[in-house]
This record gives structure tokens, sequence and C-alpha cells, in this order.
């Protein structure tokens, strides 16, 4: 599960790029797990009837893959996990295809030559079968690239932990021990998983990835069914399988950019063209967009918006960059400087100091209902989230567009919000 990079090196300066670096970084890492594999062992595999203890199979050819599909199929429940390089790669570069089922472990290669992945794509959105992953949102990047569906049946033991009132968000290593009594081994958070052949170290700890998910699943949905709460997972899976999430969203890549600042609205749609700029340098240079231009650089060319090569300059891009992109981004700030004002988002005007003291008094009385009902806060907002929702509240704007009014999470805490609204 653990998601790293790897690259090529070489430089025509000669001096150290940003993917040589974690190359040699995470070759270190990888190198030094391979080596020392007691560091990784796993422990002792319970007998369980959803728990295959074999080695896990490799898969690097097309009948290969045609029979795993159909063994899948079969199987009508199965768990599912990838291992790719996303640090130094866009789209990230996709290594490792790991599946579990009762009777077998499988970890099929993206990278053999002449491989056709498209069968199990397809079978992946199928809703004939149902598909479990854990923390699974970063591994449906593929099959919606493939297939521009996400899975029709899905299930992430992560969020089923948080709805059971486990920590959220649990690592599997976490749900492994709290539910099975077992202990993964050491997590290869940095290594080279685009490397052949893979280390048995390696393996080892993709097979793990996948291997217990099915058995956690079953513990999970006794636990569910007991405290009543299966419809609130399944409408978090829902949520999961929405494939518009998994595209490039200019508007919401611009708010992830802002982090918790702020800009004025003309600044902030042109904050939007200049994402969308990066974001066209990435796809074709595969590069991280934020190895193609910093965040904050971005943000002040949106604050400032100059007119010329010179402007862009002073703002602190290098030539390469203005080679690359300097024509792009000053017409990205020409497009939004042409957009109308009654069709810039609006200004919000700060929360008065009493409505800001209301809205901490009701977030600190909704951490505190959460914990009482055995409810990890971050399921049902963040603080950022919380504030935005209050200020609209407060001044009687439409709250359609907030989680806090939909689905389970409008069942579960309307009414407490309702009084503790009223009684600000």
């Amino acid at each position: 599960m653990s998601k790293s990079g790897s690259s090529q090196s070489g430089n025509r300066s000669g001096r150290l790029t940003y993917r040589d670096y974690l190359a040699e970084r995470r070759q270190r890492a990888h190198d030094e797990a391979a080596a020392d594999a007691t560091q990784h062992e796993s422990g002792q595999i319970p007998e369980h009837p959803l728990i295959c203890a074999d080695e896990p199979e490799w898969i690097d050819t097309n009948a290969q893959v045609s029979t795993l599909v159909d063994r899948l199929r079969d199987a009508e429940v199965f768990a599912y996990d990838t291992e790719f390089i996303g640090e130094t790669y866009y789209p990230p570069k996709l290594c490792l295809i790991q599946f579990a089922t009762p009777g077998g472990v499988m970890l099929v290669d993206p990278l053999a030559e002449g491989l056709d992945l498209t069968p199990l794509w397809r079978l992946m959105v199928d809703p004939a079968v149902s598909v479990v992953v854990h923390a699974g949102q970063p591994d449906m990047g593929p099959i919606v690239r493939y297939t521009d569906m996400a899975p029709a049946r899905l299930y992430d033991t992560q969020l089923a932990a948080g709805v059971v009132g486990q920590t959220y968000p649990m690592s599997l290593a976490g749900a492994a021990e709290a539910f099975l009594g077992v202990q993964l081994p050491k997590s290869l958070t940095f290594t080279q998983w685009d490397e052949r052949p893979l280390s048995d170290v390696h393996r080892r700890y993709a097979a793990d990835d996948v291997r217990y998910l099915l058995a956690i699943r079953a513990e999970l949905d006794e636990r569910l069914e007991r405290m009543n709460r299966q419809r609130w997972a399944e409408q978090m899976f829902d949520d999961m399988r929405e494939p518009g999430q998994y595209r490039f969203d200019a508007v919401a890549q611009a708010r992830r950019v802002l982090r918790q600042g702020s800009l004025p609205p003309r600044a902030f749609v042109t904050l939007v063209e200049l994402v969308k700029v990066r974001e066209q340098g990435a796809v074709a240079k595969c590069l991280p967009p934020r190895a193609v231009m910093r965040n904050t650089v971005l943000v002040e060319l949106a604050r400032h918006r100059p007119n010329s090569i010179s402007g862009l300059r002073k703002l602190g891009l290098g030539k390469n960059q203005i080679d690359a992109y300097g024509e792009a981004l000053l017409h990205a700030i020409t497009v939004a400087r042409a957009i109308p004002r009654d069709e810039l988002p609006r200004r919000h005007n700060p929360l008065s100091p009493a409505q800001r003291d209301a809205v901490d008094r009701i977030w600190k009385k909704l951490k505190a209902w959460a914990d009482e009902n055995e409810l990890p806060l971050q399921l049902l907002t963040n603080r950022k989230g919380f504030t935005s929702y209050a200020r609209d509240r407060l001044r009687d704007d439409d709250l359609d567009g907030y989680a806090l009014s939909h689905g389970w999470r409008r069942e579960m805490v309307a009414a407490k919000l309702d009084e503790w609204f009223e009684d600000r």
C-alpha cells in the first residue's frame, strides 16, 4: 500500500534534479529493505477461512490475466490494492496490482511487456463483483482512467473502521492488529516498486496489503450490524464510487493550492486558470504539478496578475519556466481578467467576533457529541469545512453543497445542529 517514487537520472547541467534526489533516496531504502529482510518479515499467518497463507502468485502474461479474471469473477468478492510511483510521475506510474481471495494472493505486473489489463479493469467495474480496499481512494485512479467508472460495488475497510468508532484514519497495520490480532511488518514507505525482479521481501509486503482484507471486512460487517450502521458505511462507499472526484478539477485544485489561505474573487479565478496551465505542463512532462511550478508561485501570480514576461520574472519564475509556460500563463491571466464581475465567486465578509465565538462553541459541542457516539469527527467534517458551513448557516445561505446537509451525516446530527445554532 506504500505509494512511493522512482525515476531516471540525467541532467544536462550536471545538477541533481528533483527526480534524481527522490530516486537516490528511495533506491537506498529499497536496497536496505531487500538486504535486511528481518525488519519486514511477516508474523505467523493465522488460520482463517478468508485468509490465504500461500506465497503470492506472480502474473505477467495475458493468459495468466485471463485466468485471474475468471478466478476473481468466481470469487465474487476480492481484495484489491496497487503500488505506484506518485512523487516523481504524473499521472502516477502503476507498478504493481494486488488481489486476494480466500484461495490465493495474486500480484500482477503492469510493467510486463505486451500485458493487456483491459479485462481486469472491466471486471473491476462489473456489478457482479465486490471490490474490497483499505484507504482505497488512490487505487481508484487507474480504474477510472481506463474505464471512466469506479467499481459498482466497493467496500473500504478504513472507512468502515471509522464508522464503528475506530481511530480514523486507521492504517492497515492498525486494522489487522485491532480486528485480527495480526502484526504486520514494517512499512516500505520508500521503495522502487518499478524495479524488476522484485525481491521476496517486497512481494511479501505487497501480498500482505491484500491478504487480510476479506477477514477484516468480515469483522467489520459484524460490528456494523451490531451498531446498526451498515447504511452509513454504504453511503460513504457510495461517495467513493463517484468517478468525477478522480479527475482533474481546476476549482478544487485551486482550493488545495490555497490550503488555509484565501484570495479576492478576481485573484481566485485567476488561480483557477493558472492551475489549468500547470496541469497541462505536468501531464506533458509526466511530472507532479508541484515539480512544474510551486504553489506559492501560482498564488503570487494570481495575486499580482502580471501582464508581461518581465512581470513573471519579477515574481520568481525562472528562465526555463518562462520559456515553457510564460505565454500560456499570461494568456490565463488575460482570460481571468475578462470574466464579468457578476460571474465572479461571491466574496464573504469575515465573521464578527460574536459569530466566531458561536462557531467555536458549536464546534466543541460537535466534537463532544462525536466522542459520545463513538464516531471519529473527521468522518463528519473537518474544522475548515465546518467553519464554512457555519458561516453560511449563520447568514441563511444555501447549505446544499455541504456533506453535513446530506445522507447519514444529516440523519445523525441535523437535530443537534438545529438545537446548537438556535441556542448560540
